[in-house]
């Protein structure tokens, strides 16, 4: 409790002693090495109308270029769609989205 983590880490690391922080959100966006290979990626999120930061390539090799994929489906986003897909009608969807069964964003 003497001392903060980044000493205790760097002590470790100096002395070949397998150790490292527990590290928390504010800790992640401050490490120097996710710094220093430009880890974070800010993107545009239009479910929230802002723009967010998100984790970037947990890895890399050489020159594969690795980008943010789309953002995460939105809840009854593709619903309809789905139910479609697996034989139920127009009509029959309408029926369960109605009923609170199902929901969907977009009739």
């Amino acid at each position: 409790m003497q001392h903060e983590k980044r000493y205790l880490y760097e002590t470790g690391q100096r002395f070949n002693v397998a150790i490292t922080p527990v590290s928390n959100g504010k800790d992640l966006l401050e490490n120097p090495q996710l710094l220093y290979r430009r880890y974070w990626k800010t993107a545009r999120n239009e479910a929230l109308g802002d723009d967010l930061l998100y984790p970037g390539a947990p890895y890399e090799f050489g020159d594969i270029e690795w980008s943010l994929g789309r953002n995460a489906p939105r809840f009854g986003e593709h619903s309809c769609e789905i139910l479609a897909e697996h034989g139920y009608s127009e009509q029959d969807i309408e029926c369960l989205v109605k009923a609170g069964a199902v929901y969907a964003e977009q009739l």
